[in-house]
């Protein structure tokens, strides 16, 4: 057997390397009975092995337990409160971490208080901005999932769609028409530095969020997304 290489991109023991794991299978190919399959033969020595399975390893070892995605925006806010979190294209209007935060503590605690709980549906009917991304933020810390609305679609088509997910509140300005028992408006100047509710801990799956296709071929279809 013959190996050709380019020296610029292979070292000599790298080539030679590559020449006994070859070898090294063609001899255990030939040695093999009748019944083995190919899958089981091998062609690296046990330190090659080892080495590669090293490669593979993570250098930090990951918790058992991811923290949410509330608990890691939570760490940044508390690093750099003053910083810029979202800027509003639209108004240009811009929020930092401190206020984001502390907004979406007070839209949390107004949920908690009006029974949002753990693994229930919030439905937003918001346009993309400050507010809809302060929602969002407020579901999660509760361990909820977010159900977003397009704002453009008619009330109908919305509510049913809503309906269907089993939305136990809705966020919304106080223009949407759409007809819910439970009903907040997001407010930014609200702000607070402590939840009132205990964070429930990670878990991997528990839902997360809800999406309906656009139902091009026929009535929408509700998709289940987990943390995970």
């Amino acid at each position: 057997v013959l190996l050709e290489y380019d020296p610029g991109r292979l070292t000599p023991a790298m080539a030679q390397s590559l020449i006994d794991q070859v070898a090294a299978l063609l001899v255990r190919l030939a040695s093999a009975d009748a019944e083995t399959r190919l899958s089981d033969l091998e062609m690296f020595d046990g330190v090659q092995t080892r080495a590669l399975l090293d490669l593979g390893r993570p250098q930090t070892a990951l918790p058992d337990a991811p923290p949410c995605i509330a608990t890691r925006f939570e760490a940044v806010a508390a690093a750099q409160p003053g910083a810029v979190a979202i800027r509003d294209a639209s108004s240009g209007a811009s929020l930092d971490y401190r206020g984001l935060n502390g907004a979406a503590n007070a839209l949390a605690t107004r949920l908690w208080d009006t029974g949002v709980r753990s693994g229930d549906v919030v439905a937003l009917h918001l346009p993309r901005g400050i507010d809809h991304v302060t929602a969002l933020l407020a579901v999660l810390k509760l361990g909820a999932a977010f159900l977003p609305l397009d704002p453009d679609l008619p009330d109908l088509w919305l509510s049913g769609l809503a309906e269907r997910a089993g939305a136990k509140a809705l966020i919304a300005p106080e223009t949407s028409g759409l007809p819910f028992a439970i009903r907040l408006v997001p407010d930014v100047a609200d702000v607070r530095v402590a939840l009132a509710f205990q964070r429930p801990p990670p878990q991997g799956d528990r839902l997360a969020y809800v999406l309906f296709t656009s139902g091009s071929t026929g009535f929408p279809k509700g998709v289940v997304l987990t943390s995970n």
